[in-house]
């Protein structure tokens, strides 16, 4: 977290140096302004000062700003907002605005009476079907641009509680497009969020080595590389758990769908290093 102080007034105020410390509420009016940005509505300049007025919860009233004297304060005022908005240059890569995060952000989501609650951070709670089905989703998406693939994906990813018990309902891709329906009207923000988090996860495992129970675990050795069926894995991740389905490491195809993404991984990321052994041993 930044702090900014300001004695005058005898304030302390924390505000988010990253979209990680972002609460729910700041992260989608920072959607709502990042997608401005990307089709420049707004400039850099104005998206920072912007931004700066939410994460501070400040409140600019014009009507206050009235006699001459109050005109140099106000000169002063957007001098400080400006200086402020600088130190949100990390939000940025160059003018790449980093919108996702391996964080859920948002964990759960009211619609319609009807709660939905996401996947955990870095999809710890998704399964493998859920993540085969949402990869396609994106991918479609991303190569149409149709609403229905990103509604799609955001229901694969966020489950809907069962209304008698709160729990979220277990994920059947025959469902899909009926719960893609009940999300009609949703706020759009929700259903980017999504996407941007399911982006920033793929780029994770691809490219971070994360640790789990102490032990550094790369990830990034899955691609490129053969697996335990001798198929290429250059195509990315997708490859890599349909591979694992048709090895039948864990069991039949409905039971490799059920096991948990996370440990799809773990098991495919051991048997490449057994396979790496043994090949060095030849």
């Amino acid at each position: 977290m930044h702090t900014l102080e300001i004695p005058s007034k005898e304030l302390k105020i924390d505000y988010p140096e990253s979209i990680e410390e972002m609460n729910p509420e700041q992260y989608l009016k920072f959607i709502e302004l990042g997608l401005h940005y990307k089709t420049e509505r707004i400039s850099k300049a104005q998206l920072k000062t912007k931004l700066v007025y939410i994460l501070c919860n400040f409140y600019h009233d014009k009507r206050k700003w009235k006699k001459m004297e109050q005109i140099d304060e106000l000169v002063n005022f957007n001098s400080n907002i400006f200086h402020i908005g600088e130190t949100l240059e990390s939000l940025f890569d160059g003018d790449d605005l980093r919108m996702g995060s391996v964080l859920c952000l948002i964990p759960t989501i009211n619609f319609k009476k009807r709660k939905y609650v996401g996947p955990g951070d870095a999809l710890n709670e998704l399964t493998f079907g859920q993540y085969m089905d949402a990869f396609s989703h994106y991918q479609n998406y991303g190569e149409t641009k149709d609403i229905e693939s990103l509604k799609r994906l955001f229901v694969t990813l966020y489950r809907p509680t069962d209304r008698r018990t709160k729990r979220p309902v277990e994920y059947n891709s025959d469902n899909v497009e009926s719960e893609a329906r009940a999300i009609n009207k949703m706020d759009f923000r929700y259903l980017l969020a999504a996407l941007w988090f399911f982006e920033a996860s793929l780029y994770y495992y691809r490219h971070d080595a994360i640790t789990i129970d102490g032990n550094e675990i790369d990830f990034s050795l899955l691609y490129n590389k053969s697996g335990p069926s001798g198929k290429s894995q250059g195509a990315g991740l997708k490859d890599v758990l349909f591979t694992v389905a048709e090895s039948g490491v864990f069991g039949s195809i409905n039971k490799a769908r059920k096991a948990k993404f996370l440990d799809v991984m773990l098991r495919l990321h051991q048997l490449h290093r057994e396979s790496e052994k043994l090949k060095a041993k030849k």
